[in-house]
């Protein structure tokens, strides 16, 4: 059966094995937690049932701190500002509001972008981001931290590499299930392997086939996505213009004068005086 749309939820059911979220987090975050006892296993941002975002894509929380799993295969400004948007909501949702203390005890929010491309074009399998003074390179604060782990790096070294240069008990191991391609590979590899045992298993019981879907038709689904939301936001971008100058007309028809029609549409005086001719020669 072609695989024609990628579902991002398969490889996402990985992390339903909490024993592997919690090995994830522990070998990405080493010792900045004390506490590792995970206590809110689903968590989401914005409530709203009608905001489209309001789901992480794997949300963890304790008393220290709030962690977000993305998994992200097209490198664009949306995504970079989607999981932007994420790390902001999940600090002010801990404010408390009308209290003195509102801003007391906010806890630190990590964020763990599993990528398939190379964030900062580095060829290192994984980065740190903190806010800091661009001079100085002094961190800020410790509130945010971004980790982007570049699962391409995984990819171009094969399975091979790293058990040998990482070994068993690493992150790049428990994470190379996300860079490979091959079903048999996977079998072969992690049979009698413990906890990835146990995630090879999952993954067979799965009816959804397209975990195994080609890095190949990754980058050619990335493109095809990015260039679908281009379009979309073409689309909109037209639509909000025809319904300025739809607005414009309706204001002149009213006698509304030019300033004020510029103002409230914030349309250009030739944008205006175009569409003004169109309309009149049209009638």
């Amino acid at each position: 059966m072609p695989k024609e749309v990628f579902n991002r939820s398969s490889r996402k059911s990985v992390f339903k094995n909490k024993e592997y979220l919690l090995a994830v987090i522990k070998k990405t975050l080493g010792d900045e937690l004390k506490n590792y006892n995970l206590q809110n296993m689903d968590i989401r941002i914005n409530t709203t049932e009608s905001y489209k975002d309001s789901r992480i894509d794997v949300g963890v929380e304790n008393s220290e701190a709030k962690i977000d799993i993305e998994i992200n295969y097209n490198e664009s400004n949306e995504t970079e500002y989607k999981n932007l948007t994420y790390i902001c909501q999940l600090i002010l949702e801990q404010t408390k509001h009308n209290a003195s203390y509102k801003y007391k005890n906010i806890r630190k929010v990590y964020q763990i972008n599993i990528n398939n491309y190379d964030m900062f074009k580095e060829n290192k399998f994984i980065y740190k981001s903190r806010i800091m003074e661009e001079n100085l390179h002094k961190v800020r604060n410790n509130l945010i931290n971004i980790y982007d782990i570049n699962i391409d790096f995984l990819y171009e070294k094969g399975y091979n590499k790293v058990i040998k240069e990482y070994g068993k008990n690493s992150l790049e191991y428990i994470l190379y299930v996300f860079a490979c391609e091959d079903k048999e590979e996977v079998n072969k590899a992690y049979k009698g392997e413990g906890l990835m045992s146990k995630i090879r298993d999952a993954i067979n019981s799965w009816e959804d086939d397209n975990f195994w879907i080609s890095r190949e038709e990754i980058i050619k689904l990335s493109f095809r996505e990015e260039a679908e939301r281009l379009a979309i936001e073409k689309g909109r971008k037209q639509g909000r213009a025809e319904e300025k100058v739809e607005v414009a007309l309706n204001l002149y028809e009213e006698g509304t004068g030019i300033d004020l029609i510029l103002k409230a549409t914030g349309l250009t005086k030739n944008e205006y005086e175009e569409a003004l001719k169109e309309k009149q020669a049209n009638k």
